[in-house]
């Protein structure tokens, strides 16, 4: 398996990984009693993997967190248009970028 893997990554000059998603899972620490009132995961973005996404559950809510190195935001939106046709209402908290 591991040569088969080696091997066609001798042909593959472009990287085949569009994203990582990470989840550190349920966080059980009260933050709440040191001051803190939000959590976020973020995750390191490169030139082979633009888009990235981090998931940390805490205080019986869940973030998730998208970093990315392309402009475009259709990922995200669409992302948000599935939470919303299950009637999700995401907050959306963004940098202005």
């Amino acid at each position: 398996k591991s040569i088969l893997i080696r091997t066609g990554k001798l042909f593959s000059f472009k990287t085949k990984q569009s994203l990582i998603i990470s989840n550190l899972g349920a966080v059980k620490e009260d933050f709440a009693s040191d001051g803190i009132e939000n959590l976020t995961f973020n995750l390191n973005v490169s030139k082979k993997v633009p888009l990235n996404i981090g998931v940390i559950s805490y205080g019986g809510q869940t973030v998730i967190s998208f970093t990315r190195k392309v402009k475009d935001t259709l990922f995200e939106q669409e992302f948000n248009k599935l939470l919303q046709a299950d009637d999700i209402t995401p907050t959306v908290i963004g940098n202005g970028r």
